[in-house]
């Protein structure tokens, strides 16, 4: 103890490499006082070249955030060695985790120098160096496919503790992989953990500790902040809108309300959403529900007592942590969530003042309280002979010794028949070891995350060269490759995508579907220079999908023209009103016949002539009807017509039966006058072409509706009736006039 008004003469300092001890020596008169201790801290510059450096550090830790620290360095004989050189990118080495400097700052106050530091988790700096151009919306993507994608160049590799489910994802080009990360943390409804060059992703971080933190033991003050301004019971939600378009309407619309909050405080509407890039309706209502739940925030935060260095070593929280809060005046007595720790650290690390910032099951619910399994069963782990080809071995092996190597603050206990081992800076790091197996231990011995025993292993992450089991359960499994160790039957090499299978067959149940994800996906057959199968692809710039069937010139069938194809396409509907294009049958000639190859009856379209057409099969052995007798054609439009013509004429077939005036049919003839002429259509070079018949706006309007068939043509069945009429009528009066003469009694 250094007493007040003593005067101090000297202050020594000294290292010992290579632990690293100090030894810092006070002289006062004849007196000299040595404190030795270890520091906390290393910085490391951009060079590579690392410095011990003494600080009191202000950490801080979040659930789904960053971890930051907080920290001055004095001018002193340790610190000199790199104060004047610090910079944006060094690195500082604390409790075992790598930080770089993001805003250093330099302060001189009289003849004290000092350098401030904040410093982020190296995690996020280094992934903020990569950026991404590509884009997707409303993409389904599980959980592994999209982290994989994410890490690959990184440096860093991720480990799926939780089966997190699938969804569909929708982001823009140019973010950080920082940022595609924590949204794809969000998207996938997880919650990460950074432990070195690895992101454990868990449904839920933390663990269940049998902790209450209580007015009268060890809680110096509680405070408790409500924010209400906003607060809303339900919303409306717009999506699916084309932002391309200047005065496109949003397609999508939903509601959401939370019945708990309208029971207790009613229907009270908050701000919409509005979000073109909303496709799906269960996507935007989940936005909405989130925007209800975030409207009433309550905020808890407590300055703790902390008892870690007197023995308790289950009051050293991590951020997720599940404890028992229980403070009277502010009817607090319930389960709440760590979800913010802001630590202060002496300069060799032992910690002198904790805060909490904590979230409980109320309305603000925005952290999940359930918990999940986190391990995986490995069964049966007996035989097998596949090397596991992972880039990320030599990794994990070096964090693996850097753990055990690192740790200078082991505590071994030796009672009957165990061994416990606990990590005195951190005493959630629990080890036991006993006849039944061996557990390790990250909440003070309560779980075992990872542990072997005489049933098998649990671990949240097993890397090994070589994996042999008869059985091996998994969500998801990774490698270079699979192959069929029986016979040659199957192999399928995961980096290329190529899965080689003979004697081989596929059997789906349950309505599962297949689906292509981009237009060049094919199902083929190729042999010598032609391909057949089934392809799809886009149109009218990729907005309308189509599907092919057929036969083409290359390595596999493509439906355009330039491969000569040949089959079936089929559109969608809406494409006809964009270019007149629908279903199509493409080819030379084609059949619908009654058999494959023993043929007898059918219809051939031919278009591989001068004169293309579609004809009857076989007309010598089959005959054939155009429509049948309850179904006709409406109309033939036709240049040429050969063969007889029909029609039915009996009095069943008709009706509203009326008599045809003879006389208005023959004045109608009488006042035809008939022309001869060439279709404009037609190639009026050919003599042949010319054509006879009466200008139809010069005939007499009479009787249109019976000698039209349409207001530009004729109808050449009633025309001809309509002229035996007109000739029956002639006939008769000539006949009358006849008789007239033989009896004498006509009048000139």
């Amino acid at each position: 103890m250094i007493k007040v008004g003593t005067k101090c003469n000297t202050v020594n300092f000294r290292t010992i490499n290579k632990g690293i001890s100090l030894e810092v020596s006070f002289s006062f008169g004849n007196e000299v006082i040595k404190i030795n201790g270890q520091p906390s801290l290393f910085l490391r510059d951009l060079t590579g070249k690392e410095y011990p450096a003494m600080a009191e550090v202000n950490r801080k830790k979040r659930v789904n955030g960053q971890r930051e620290l907080s920290l001055s360095f004095l001018y002193d004989e340790i610190n000199q060695d790199f104060m004047h050189d610090i910079e944006f990118g060094w690195q500082i080495l604390f409790k075992g985790e790598w930080y770089t400097i993001t805003s250093p700052s330099y302060a001189l106050d009289g003849d004290k120098f000092s350098v401030g530091a904040d410093a982020v988790l190296s995690f996020f700096v280094d992934l903020n160096g990569h950026y991404l151009q590509d884009e997707v919306e409303n993409k389904s993507s599980t959980p592994a496919n999209f982290f994989r994608d994410l890490f690959d160049g990184t440096g860093y590799n991720y480990v799926l503790v939780d089966n997190l489910t699938a969804n569909t994802l929708s982001y823009q080009a140019n973010q950080s992989k920082t940022e595609r990360f924590l949204y794809g943390v969000d998207r996938f409804e997880g919650e990460y953990v950074i432990r070195g060059k690895l992101a454990y992703i868990h449904g839920l971080i933390g663990s269940d500790k049998d902790v209450i933190l209580h007015e009268d033991l060890n809680i110096q003050d509680v405070s408790i902040e409500v924010d209400g301004n906003g607060f809303h019971t339900w919303a409306k939600g717009f999506g699916d809108k084309d932002e391309n378009e200047e005065d496109s309407d949003y397609k999508l619309e939903v509601e959401e309300h939370i019945p708990a909050l309208v029971e207790k405080h009613g229907w009270i509407e908050g701000p919409a959403i509005r979000d073109g890039s909303y496709k799906l309706g269960d996507n935007l209502k989940s936005a909405v529900r989130k925007q209800i739940e975030n409207s009433f925030q309550i905020s808890t935060t407590i300055n703790a007592v902390d008892l870690s260095n007197n023995g308790y070593s289950e009051m050293q929280f991590e951020e997720g942590d599940r404890i028992w809060l229980y403070v009277t005046d502010l009817k607090q007595n319930q389960q709440v969530r760590v979800v913010e720790i802001d630590e202060t650290f002496d300069w060799e690390g032992t910690i002198i003042s904790s805060q909490y910032t904590v979230g409980n099951e109320g309305i603000a619910a925005r952290y999940k309280t359930q918990q999940y399994s986190t391990l995986k069963d490995f069964r049966d782990i007996a035989s097998g002979r596949k090397k596991l080809e992972y880039n990320w071995l030599p990794e994990a092996i070096q964090r693996a010794s850097n753990i055990i190597n690192g740790n200078l603050d082991s505590h071994f206990k030796y009672g009957a028949g165990e061994i416990i081992g606990i990590n005195k800076s951190n005493p959630n790091g629990y080890m036991r070891f006993n006849t039944d197996g061996i557990g390790f231990s990250r909440d003070g011995g309560k779980t075992y995350r990872s542990a072997m025993t005489y049933e098998g292993i649990v671990a949240d992450a097993i890397t090994a060269g070589t994996l042999r089991g008869i059985v091996i359960e998994g969500v998801d499994i990774f490698g270079g490759y699979v192959q069929s160790l029986n016979n040659d039957n199957t192999f399928w090499d995961l980096g290329s995508g190529l899965l080689t299978m003979e004697n081989t067959e596929f059997q789906l149940g349950g309505g599962a579907d297949i689906q292509f994800l981009d237009g060049a996906n094919r199902l083929y057959y190729q042999r010598n220079d032609w391909a057949s199968g089934f392809g799809v692809g886009t149109s009218i710039n990729n907005t309308y999908p189509f599907a092919s069937l057929g036969v083409s010139k290359g390595g596999k069938p493509h439906a355009n023209d330039l491969s000569d194809f040949s089959g079936f396409i089929a559109n969608a509907n809406d494409r006809e009103g964009v270019d007149d294009i629908g279903n199509s049958a493409v080819g030379n000639r084609f059949h619908v016949r009654d058999k494959a190859i023993g043929f007898i009856k059918g219809f051939l379209f031919n278009i591989n002539v001068e004169r293309p057409y579609f004809s009857p099969i076989n007309t010598g052995t089959v005959g054939y009807d155009l429509g049948s007798e309850n179904n006709k054609w409406g109309n033939v439009h036709a240049w040429t017509y050969h063969g007889g013509m029909a029609q039915s004429s009996t009095h069943a077939s008709k009706t509203a039966i009326e008599d045809i005036d003879p006389r208005k049919a023959f004045d109608y003839f009488d006042m035809m006058h008939l022309k001869s002429f060439y279709y404009k259509e037609d190639d009026i070079t050919n003599k042949y072409n010319r054509r006879v018949s009466p200008i139809i706006e010069q005939l007499d309007p009479v009787l249109e509706n019976l000698f039209k068939a349409s207001p530009d043509e004729l109808d050449f069945n009633s025309n001809f009736f309509l002229l035996v009429q007109a000739v029956k009528h002639k006939w008769e009066e000539f006949n009358e006039r006849l008789e007239m003469l033989e009896r004498g009694t006509e009048t000139a």
